[in-house]
């Protein structure tokens, strides 16, 4: 999860080229691992309760701390991505398997119009 949240802080985003043998030794990205920490509720706060927040907390050189928490992961039903970030991901994917991405993530938005899904395929070999 340091590496994650590292990542994200340093760069705004994650992609799955960052979870390589070299992203993941990178050492602009390992320097501020260091810095974070994870705490668990205890048992006895669990207890009864179906869902408790996440919490991230970052505290800055400065002395200030910036706070938020949230329920739901981005991405799950309570919070689905938005189109822009489902497109992205998809993209994400189909780069990372060295396909290109223009055209499909309509073709598939709209497969319900094609006789067979087949068809659809074929269109990008």
């Amino acid at each position: 999860m340091q590496y994650c949240l590292a990542t994200a802080l340093y760069q705004g985003k994650l992609s799955l080229t960052d979870f390589t043998a070299a992203a993941i030794l990178r050492p602009e990205i390992r320097r501020h691992m260091l810095k974070i920490s994870m705490n668990a509720y205890s048992a006895a706060e669990e207890k009864g309760i179906e869902r408790l927040p996440h919490q991230v907390i970052v505290n800055l050189s400065n002395g200030r701390s910036l706070k938020t928490e949230r329920l739901h992961a981005t991405g799950s039903v309570a919070v689905p991505l938005t189109t822009v970030d489902r497109r992205s991901k998809f993209a994400d994917c189909l780069g990372w398997a060295g396909l290109e991405a223009e055209g499909v993530h309509d073709a598939f938005l709209n497969f319900e119009d094609t006789a067979s899904l087949k068809d659809v395929l074929n269109d990008f070999e």
